[in-house]
């Protein structure tokens, strides 16, 4: 079975540090699995449209009633994320949080009936739930749990939760923290990459 990898990234800036965490992933991954297929989706240079009038006027609709322009974005999205066995999103954090984009891309794929169905007995996730997703995060230090800034972290909860939301059962986390510090941040980013490429190489084995 070939491989597929889905790669987005989500920061402003070329060359940031989540891009080359990022890339060191699908590097790592793609040496161990030369067949992969790899669909690449720079949020930032094509932003996802935000939710509007005719996405909430179609997307809760029965399914063969869905066929609107105004769900074709979502549809591709959805799409891509569902047949991904690997999901690497490279992301900053911006203001406590994930990026607008991100956000934006999240809210094209939280679909009903597509990856999580409402019934009698409550909600639940449609998305293959060992499908393999990653979080490669950078931001200033702090965030990690039992640091200061945890209770203002609103980036790694919200993330994995809303992959749980989709039945995804585990987002791994890389963070490369302490990105404002001249003095440490190319020791750390060193340390995060070397940890990337072994978190590449643990999915790319547990596939088989």
């Amino acid at each position: 079975m070939t491989p597929r990898l889905l790669h987005l990234d989500a920061s402003a800036r070329p060359g940031s540090y989540s891009r080359q965490m990022s890339q060191a992933f699908v590097d790592s991954f793609t040496e161990m699995r030369p067949d992969t297929a790899i669909l690449r989706c720079d949020l930032n240079a094509s932003p996802p449209p935000f939710v509007d009038e005719g996405f909430l006027q179609h997307a809760f609709l029965p399914r063969d009633q869905q066929d609107s322009p105004a769900l074709a974005a979502s549809n591709g999205y959805t799409r891509d994320f569902l047949d991904a066995d690997v999901v690497v999103v490279g992301m900053p954090m911006y203001n406590w949080g994930v990026p607008a984009i991100v956000k934006a891309w999240i809210d094209q794929i939280v679909r009903a009936g597509l990856t999580f169905s409402m019934s009698a007995e409550g909600i639940e996730g449609l998305a293959q739930p060992d499908k393999q997703v990653f979080s490669l995060v950078s931001r200033n230090g702090g965030f990690l749990p039992g640091e200061p800034y945890a209770p203002v972290n609103f980036q790694d909860a919200h993330f994995a939760g809303i992959m749980g939301f989709m039945g995804i059962r585990q987002t791994r986390l890389e963070a490369l923290q302490d990105t404002f510090d001249p003095g440490t941040v190319d020791q750390n980013l060193a340390r995060a990459l070397a940890n990337v490429r072994k978190l590449a190489q643990e999915a790319a084995t547990r596939l088989g």
